[in-house]
């Protein structure tokens, strides 16, 4: 006989392996409306950058046309066509104005102060040759200058004195005039064109060039070395105590004890003794 099975109670039904779970119900995408606040954002976004970067290639392209130099100048040096080239540079408000390029260069201009290669030209360093602050002196050189002693560098010069109480010495090396600024650099040459003495043209205020003068005049040994940091762009009146560097206390011992300076070649320089001389102990 077969028995008629009766239908499952739910918790049984529940308790199976394979009791049924209720199938997830689909969601369906809804359309984008405009007044989604999500678009919004975006588009303030979008709008926000495109601003930015209109302002920014705005500014990048707000610059100016003004000159700079092809080469390093030295107050007095000539302004030309050839000492100059254009470059656009975007100037900040309340810096001191350039030689603008749309503009013709004064007939005659010189520079009024020193200018390195690539520099852009202030309109305060352009003028005429009457207002050059300084003016150029030329010292002949018996020793070989220093690598770093070139067109364009500051320079102390030091001089040592003739020794008025012995023949043929000189007294301790003192700084004559500090920082200043080296206009050109000449070379003479022997019959065979071997260079054995230089010619150092120096940038002098009102008060180095009689300084340097009296030390020329008086038949002083003169050494022109580049200028201690300690003391860019100034001029100082000889002083006992100022600080000696080491090419300079060489110098001092070679006079000290009668004999000149080495020349660059391992020689001396052959000097004369000053006129009336010759007779002292």
């Amino acid at each position: 006989m077969f028995r008629s099975s009766s239908p499952e109670s739910p918790a049984a039904a529940a308790a199976g392996p394979e009791a049924t779970l209720p199938a997830p119900v689909a969601r369906r995408l809804s359309r984008p409306r405009w007044r989604d606040p999500r678009l919004a954002v975006g588009l303030v976004l979008v709008l926000g950058s495109v601003v930015a970067g209109g302002r920014a290639i705005a500014a990048a392209e707000d610059t100016e046309p003004v000159y700079a130099t092809t080469q390093a100048l030295t107050p007095g040096d000539e302004i030309g066509a050839e000492q100059v080239r254009v470059v656009r540079v975007r100037i900040p408000e309340g810096t001191a104005p350039y030689l603008q390029a749309d503009r013709t260069i004064p007939t005659g201009a010189v520079a009024l102060q020193g200018l390195g290669a690539g520099e852009l030209i202030p309109l305060a360093a352009v003028g005429q040759t009457s207002a050059v602050p300084v003016q150029p002196v030329g010292i002949a050189i018996a020793q070989r200058l220093p690598s770093a002693v070139r067109k364009g560098s500051h320079v102390d010069i030091w001089a040592a004195e003739p020794d008025p109480d012995r023949s043929m010495h000189y007294l301790p090396p003192q700084r004559l005039v500090a920082g200043v600024q080296v206009a050109e650099i000449q070379e003479s040459a022997t019959s065979l064109g071997v260079s054995n003495a230089q010619t150092v043209q120096v940038l002098l205020d009102a008060q180095g060039v009689p300084t340097v003068l009296a030390a020329l005049a008086n038949d002083a040994v003169i050494s022109v070395l580049p200028a201690m940091p300690a003391t860019p762009g100034a001029s100082t009146s000889p002083d006992p105590a100022a600080p000696r560097d080491a090419a300079a206390e060489e110098n001092a011992a070679d006079l000290d004890s009668g004999y000149p300076p080495e020349l660059g070649d391992g020689t001396r320089e052959e000097r004369t003794p000053p006129a009336g001389a010759a007779g002292q102990p």
